[in-house]
């Protein structure tokens, strides 16, 4: 009987030691970075905004960046200083005035797609191209990736294998 409650006593006590190791806190999808700081790989800026005390005492406005991880997401709307990670493709443009700081221009904001899991996609002629995609068409949208006023500017990338 003992030797019953021992085994039993070691068991609960391996089982609350295995269950608190395996616990993590999860990190969070989104952060707020200095200027100063690089975007981390497979990160993306989304937003900006202004804070004189948080990244020194700086006279700018919108001196801070809100970075989101790209992992876990199919698409994403990032600013325009934002790197497009590995395996991403820019599909789209729009314009927000207060979301990446007061620009006075159209067309400041870009959608991005991850290509995996796509047999074919349209893409910005600003966007790169995935390795293991190639370029099979372009097209005019004059909607899509900004008012642009010339003809065929928007290419179909296919993927290889």
């Amino acid at each position: 009987m003992k030797n019953k409650i021992a085994l039993l006593s070691l068991a609960l006590v391996a089982f609350g030691t295995v269950s608190t190791v395996n616990t993590k806190p999860a990190f969070s999808q989104t952060t707020n970075i200095c200027p100063s700081s690089p975007v981390p790989t497979g990160w993306v800026v989304t937003g900006t905004f202004t804070s004189f005390s948080r990244c020194g005492n700086s006279s700018s406005f919108n001196n801070v960046r809100t970075i989101t991880r790209a992992d876990g997401n199919r698409s994403l709307n990032i600013c325009p200083s934002s790197p497009v990670p590995t395996g991403w493709v820019v599909t789209g443009t729009f314009t927000s005035f207060s979301r990446c700081g007061n620009s006075s221009s159209f067309n400041n904001m870009r959608t991005i797609t991850r290509a995996d899991g796509n047999r074919s996609l349209n893409i910005c002629p600003s966007s790169p191209v995935p390795t293991g995609w190639v370029v099979t068409g372009t097209f005019t949208s004059f909607s899509q990736c900004g008012n642009s006023s010339s003809f065929n500017n928007m290419r179909t990338i296919t993927r290889l294998f």
